[in-house]
């Protein structure tokens, strides 16, 4: 579900009012004035890391989804302790009520705190801080499965993730960038393995059922008109499918030949232009699985080498994706790549190829690392992404480069 407003009253003095109506909203500021604090909000709020909503203060959350409905979140005092109460409509009941004590309370039993702000975890013998803890998937199931069902069902609605581009840290395992990249480029290399595989399992299905299929497609073709022009288009559309896939890096060697070599005995063969067919039809129907992801891998790289100096990068099935010097088919270690280059592909990578199924995708100060003439081009291609990947975008900047001349999705705070 799709969130079209979001206001935030009395946020140490601010209102901010945000509208969500469009794809892709830039909200623009100087320092101080709450650009990443509300980006730190609905994240807290959507992926349960309700112990940086206690320890921000605000009067009222109004947050509107694409239903016109609304979840406040109010921050209120009880016997002198702060907690959370989030409601469905101002005057009617919490359908959830937190503080740090219950916070505390759902922690498991391998967990005990040595001191307020650091836990023992019995089990890895390992300390940790407990507000880092509160962020692990162990904890946030454990809240999952103990929050009143109500508001645990309201919050998994949204599917929100948050990238802060400027730190070239991913926030589910804190690993630094170049770790990270290589991160990314194993995980290509499993989607291209995926669908590959998937892809196989159709190529077998097909495989089985030709000569059947074979014949009942030649019995019913007997009164029908299969001209070898047919043929002709249905191929030019495997080649145009084929081409797509190796840019993409999906298949590898010579492509077919552009035309296929009719002789004049040939073309009135009703027989052979029916295995054709099929052999056709079941070759597209074969490459299907990928290509959703070639459409994926196409953005990336075109987005990546729009960016580059001097360098390429490309998908391949054995690294997932490697970065070449113009003219050399040697690649760059990926560590070895500038801290703006790593983070310009983490962000691509993140955004286009982990954030489907996600409502809105948060992006805290992209501009950070990057040159000016990255910068001049990175909205459009968010907006971009957000047209093939069907996410919302909220960012925040403080760059006029990176708005460009984009105003008319930019939202002022002050």
């Amino acid at each position: 579900m799709k969130i079209k407003r979001f206001r935030i009253d009395n946020l140490y003095g601010r209102t901010i009012d945000i509208d969500l109506s469009k794809s892709v909203v830039v909200i623009f500021g100087h320092n101080g004035v709450g650009k990443t604090l509300t980006l730190n909000i609905m994240d807290a709020i959507y992926n349960f890391k309700f112990y940086k909503l206690l320890e921000i203060e605000f009067d009222k959350i109004t947050i509107t989804n694409s239903s016109q409905r609304n979840l406040y979140v109010l921050r209120t005092k009880e016997n002198g302790y702060v907690q959370l109460e989030f409601k469905k409509t101002i005057d009617g009941l919490p359908i959830g009520i937190i503080n740090a004590d219950m916070l505390e309370h759902f922690a498991p039993e391998n967990i005990r705190h040595i001191t307020p702000s650091v836990v023992f975890d019995n089990k890895t013998k390992k300390t940790y801080s407990w507000n880092l803890y509160q962020e692990s998937a162990e904890y946030i199931d454990i809240l999952k499965k103990n929050l009143p069902k109500d508001l645990t069902i309201e919050l998994l609605k949204v599917n929100v993730q948050i990238i802060h581009a400027q730190r070239l840290i991913s926030l589910d395992n804190r690993t630094e960038s170049s770790q990270k990249i290589r991160l990314f480029a194993k995980q290509m290399r499993q989607i291209i393995r995926d669908a590959a595989a998937d892809s196989v399992a159709i190529s077998h299905k097909l495989e089985r059922t030709f000569p059947k299929r074979l014949l009942e497609q030649c019995s019913q073709n007997n009164s029908q008109a299969l001209s070898s022009e047919d043929i002709a288009v249905k191929y030019a559309d495997f080649i145009i499918s084929f081409i797509n896939l190796k840019t993409s890096g999906f298949v590898e060697g010579n492509l077919p030949s552009k035309e296929l070599p009719f002789t004049a005995n040939l073309r009135n063969d009703k027989t052979i232009l029916n295995v054709i067919d099929l052999f056709l039809s079941d070759s597209i129907h074969k490459l299907e699985p990928l290509q959703e992801i070639a459409k994926k891998n196409k953005l990336f790289i075109e987005s990546i080498n729009s960016k580059l100096e001097g360098k390429k990068i490309e998908i391949n099935p054995q690294d997932g994706f490697a970065v070449y010097p113009m003219n050399s088919k040697d690649a760059i270690p990926l560590h070895k790549l500038s801290s703006g280059e790593q983070n310009i592909i983490n962000l691509f990578f993140d955004l286009i190829f982990n954030g489907k199924g996600k409502d809105i995708v948060l992006i805290d100060e992209p501009e950070l690392s990057l040159h000016i003439d990255w910068l001049e081009k990175l909205l459009d291609d968010f907006v971009q992404i957000t047209s093939q990947t069907k996410t919302s975008m909220l960012i925040a900047t403080h760059s006029p480069d990176f708005i460009g001349s984009n105003i008319e999705l930019t939202q002022n705070l002050r």
